[in-house]
């Protein structure tokens, strides 16, 4: 479960900046993805500039997908994770300004946001599932087509293999001994 606080102590401070690796995840006003990238080394592009502010610079340019969710909808949230020392990690979207594009959407009203987000996996899963069905049901026709099966009348013929095969052996003398 995440912890949230009010402001950033001093020990929440220090414990962030001494992590090794910091996420950055934000979201367009419109549309429903989510762009979270890894980061490093906090000390060099993250800082805290007060109880309840922080500020990252993008010092290599990879991250026009946040500049741009920024600019659009002046939302970012951070997440420090440490990976070595402690097994815990902590979110700062408790902090005034940085809220979830989601919550901001539905003005805070969590049980539509849980509702919004069962709808939207579910509808995700429903199309994945009818496209690998059509897909697979396509493909099937398709092999079907290219090698020459056919289906007549309750039995499957292969375009001739099978006959081809019993030529193949009679002209050999039947090399696998076996009853044709």
């Amino acid at each position: 479960m995440p912890k949230y606080f009010p402001s950033i102590s001093d020990d929440l401070a220090d414990w962030a900046m001494a992590q090794p690796l910091f996420f950055t995840a934000s979201a367009p006003t419109h549309g429903r993805h989510v762009n979270i990238s890894p980061k490093g080394l906090p000390r060099t592009t993250f800082s805290i500039l007060g109880p309840n502010s922080c500020a990252y610079i993008d010092a290599t340019g990879s991250g026009i997908e946040t500049i741009s969710h920024i600019y659009g909808q002046k939302v970012a949230k951070s997440l420090m994770s440490n990976y070595q020392v402690l097994n815990n990690s902590y979110s700062l979207d408790a902090i005034p300004g940085l809220k979830s594009a989601r919550k901001q959407r539905f003005n805070n009203n969590m049980f539509i946001v849980k509702v919004d987000e069962v709808l939207f996996w579910g509808k995700d899963i429903v199309k994945g599932e009818w496209r690998g069905l059509v897909l697979g049901l396509l493909v099937g026709l398709l092999i079907g087509v290219v090698t020459g099966v056919s289906v007549k009348e309750g039995t499957l013929n292969w375009g001739g293999v099978v006959e081809r095969v019993v030529e193949v052996r009679e002209m050999m003398g039947n090399l696998t001994g076996g009853i044709i």
